[in-house]
């Protein structure tokens, strides 16, 4: 009977692994297609809406080189900063208002660093503001086919409604290789000068394979880590997007391992599905569904679990404070005010939300006598506490981790105005 038990509840357990396993699978999308013929090499997940975060960039880049070669614009122009692209936040140039950049050093900004205000900048010069400019962007989006993707800003600062798909990010690229062949080398540039100044690449995947070159790297909470890269294997070019992979190094692996694995002949005879014939993902959810695990998977767990994931057994609440190092002042002051009973214990800042975001003073991995000795003296000294058994403790860890996710989808989403959002559709 024991042993049915374990088979039961060990046949339980894999099962809710490997489900958990499939839902993560399923945020992270690519895709790899031949330049020249749209044929699909490989697929996955390949019109899941995802966030773009600084992919966005690339169409940025694509309406400038279109101003370019309608000779609405120069290279050798010089746009001035603006107050609004002065306080665009990291990553960045640092541009003040009032000075100028010429618009060649606006997008190598954008291609080589990333920088937002540089984006900016080149979005309000060509259009007015960048409410405007978003409609230009979607509007190209709607005549290259980007059927799954809505733009709201031009550097891909978080916006909930600014989405995308590996399929249309891969329309976009092909586009921008086959349309404005003659700037393709400034993808690999690793970097470029500012006032005097050297700023180095941010896409780190350019030379990890040989011949791969990145267009574009981009990077939020709720996006992950995002590329579009390309490559010329067997007289093939090949374009690969990966969306929503947990770091650096995996997004890199991902990346070279489906363009290696793409660029091997084929056996003739099997159907060529093209971009085109892409269909949405079945059950693939409204736009507000994106990505849930996305910011606990790259932001809280991605480097590391917080250390409040750490507390375990039995435990103190000795007090709320609004900031973490606050309530772990107190948790470490009060340990070494009773280190006879809690000398085992661990202090913790324990996160949770009221509203705002605040933290309890706890400190955790005690024994029930230790911490039960440990309160009834905290409490003659007329010091707040309560006994936290270990269930509650792992309460405590369970809200902390959904209090900071939701605390840092505010945060992300507050970096740009929602005021005009309506405007860019």
């Amino acid at each position: 009977m024991k042993a049915r038990f374990i088979f039961c509840y060990c046949a339980v357990v894999c099962a809710f692994i490997l489900i958990s396993v499939a839902i993560a699978a399923a945020e992270r999308a690519s895709l790899v297609i031949e330049a020249d013929s749209g044929a699909v090499l490989h697929a996955k997940n390949a019109r899941l809406p995802s966030y773009p975060a600084s992919l966005t960039k690339l169409m940025t880049v694509y309406l400038i080189y279109e101003a370019l070669a309608s000779k609405q614009l120069a290279l050798t122009d010089r746009l001035e900063v603006s107050a609004a692209a002065a306080r665009m936040p990291a990553v960045r140039l640092g541009l003040k208002p009032g000075q100028t950049i010429t618009l060649e050093e606006a997008v190598l900004a954008m291609i080589v660093r990333s920088a937002n205000d540089a984006a900016v900048v080149a979005a309000e010069h060509i259009a007015g503001n960048e409410s405007a400019f978003a409609r230009l962007m979607n509007a190209k989006a709607e005549a290259l086919g980007m059927s799954d993707t809505v733009f709201y800003n031009a550097s891909g600062l978080p916006h909930p409604g600014q989405v995308t798909s590996a399929r249309d990010m891969a329309v976009l690229a092909r586009a921008l290789i086959a349309d404005y062949p003659q700037y393709y080398s400034s993808y690999s540039a690793s970097t470029f000068q500012y006032r005097g100044k050297s700023y180095k690449t941010r896409n780190n995947v350019a030379g990890s394979v040989e011949g791969l070159q990145g267009l574009k790297t981009g990077f939020t909470c709720h996006a992950g880590f995002n590329l579009v890269a390309s490559i010329e294997k067997n007289g093939q070019r090949l374009i690969g997007v990966v969306l929503g992979e947990r770091n650096n190094r995996r997004r890199n692996a991902r990346m070279s391992d489906i363009l290696i694995k793409s660029a091997i002949p084929k056996t003739s005879g099997n159907k060529i599905i093209t971009i085109g014939d892409l269909a949405p993902e079945v059950g693939q959810g409204g736009r507000n569904e994106l990505n849930k695990k996305a910011i606990a998977d790259v932001c809280i767990t991605g480097s590391g679990p917080p250390a409040f994931t750490k507390a375990s057994g039995w435990g103190l609440v000795l007090g709320v404070r609004k900031k973490e190092k606050d309530a772990l002042l107190l948790s470490r002051q009060i340990k070494q005010q009773h280190l006879k009973t809690l000398r085992a214990g661990r202090p913790a800042s324990m996160p949770f939300l009221r509203g705002v975001l605040l933290y309890r003073a706890c400190i955790t991995n005690l024994k029930q006598d230790n911490a039960t000795a440990a309160c009834q003296q905290l409490r003659k000294q007329n010091q707040y506490c309560i006994v936290a058994n270990p269930n509650l403790v792992k309460s405590y860890v369970a809200k902390g981790r959904v209090a900071l996710e939701r605390s840092l989808a505010s945060s992300e989403y507050s970096q740009w105005p929602q005021k005009g959002a309506k405007d860019a559709n």
